[in-house]
């Protein structure tokens, strides 16, 4: 690791940051120049090289000459000036097994998957829809079972004359909506109401296609996407991310992001008692991997299961991607 170390340093000088405008925070020189220098095939990581520490490497490079450091504040150093004419880097050449792997062929971009959220009809709500070529076991939309009900009322002249607001139930919306046994009194509520109570007396299903439309969906049980700061010896921070693989999110891309942004080492594990397995980036990125959590999921068609919100908490170091909410807790 301490060549590595090494080889990414001195090929960045010659590579992307051979015009670089000095000076430069040592920190973003190594997430911005050095972890992408390094070989396809490695993984740069500072903590298993004998330095342990970027610091304790860059003095090494500075007592050989080949930059000046100078600390900027306390505990924050920046690069002010690179002897280009260093033997060092005028000898300095690619390794070998430094080289892009040959892409065989242009692949097509794989497409984002297809999340749908689906009701299943239950004997409960069954008679609400039997006029519309619907029957117990069949999947709808929230946007269809909007439509049928609304027909539904519609049909019946069942929507309040004194405020459109609101439904007065007759006995088949009663009995579905309610239950049986609530006597001859007259149930009058809002057509949000009526939405709501609809839904919670179906099943609800969620279907993943991973490319195409939605033509044979496949259900999916749709766990949160898990996002915890646990504490490892040395009382070292650790972020661990669970249950990416169930929203076809591709684990080893997302680990090399997480990697270059936020220049930590990562690792994928099987996690026990797990669908999927489970990602853990060092130090708690918790900021860093809500955002771009953001901009996958955005990506992602899903069809009415989420909506986007920040929000912060006082609980745990905690992330839950939530049904019906994407709630990134973030803690300060």
């Amino acid at each position: 690791m301490d060549e590595l170390l090494r080889y990414c340093f001195l090929k960045s000088w010659k590579t992307s940051a051979k015009k670089l405008a000095l000076p430069v925070l040592t920190s973003n020189f190594f997430r911005l120049h050095m972890v992408p220098a390094c070989p396809s095939r490695y993984t740069l990581d500072v903590k298993k090289s004998s330095f342990k520490k970027l610091g304790a490497f860059l003095k090494v490079m500075t007592q050989s000459g080949v930059i000046t450091i100078r600390e900027q504040t306390k505990g924050v150093e920046t690069i002010v000036a690179v002897n280009l004419e260093h033997e060092d880097l005028k000898h300095f050449h690619l390794r070998e097994d430094d080289y892009e792997e040959p892409k065989p062929e242009e692949k097509k971009e794989k497409e984002s998957p297809h999340i749908r959220e689906l009701y299943k009809i239950t004997a409960h709500v069954a008679p609400i829809f039997k006029n519309y070529h619907c029957k117990k076991g069949d999947l709808l939309s929230a946007q269809n079972i909007r439509q049928h009900i609304t027909e539904y009322v519609k049909q019946n002249n069942l929507q309040d004359p004194n405020n459109p607001r609101f439904v007065t139930l007759d006995a088949t919306m009663h009995d579905a909506l309610i239950g049986a046994g609530g006597g001859s009194e007259t149930v009058n509520i809002t057509w949000e109401e009526v939405m709501q109570k609809c839904l919670s007396r179906m099943t609800q299903t969620f279907h993943l296609t991973a490319t195409g439309p939605l033509t044979q969906p496949k259900p999916v049980k749709l766990e949160p996407i898990d996002i915890r700061v646990n504490m490892r010896s040395g009382n070292k921070k650790v972020t661990l991310i669970n249950n990416l693989e169930l929203f076809q999110i591709d684990i080893q891309d997302f680990a090399k992001k997480c990697q270059h942004g936020v220049a930590a080492s990562t690792s994928i594990n099987e996690a026990p008692g797990k669908k999927s397995r489970e990602l853990l980036v060092q130090g708690n990125q918790v900021d860093f991997i809500a955002k771009l959590l953001q901009g996958i999921l955005r990506s992602i068609r899903i069809e009415s299961i989420f909506t986007y919100s920040c929000a912060k908490i006082a609980s745990n170091d905690l992330l839950h991607l939530v049904n019906k909410k994407v709630q990134f807790s973030v803690i300060d």
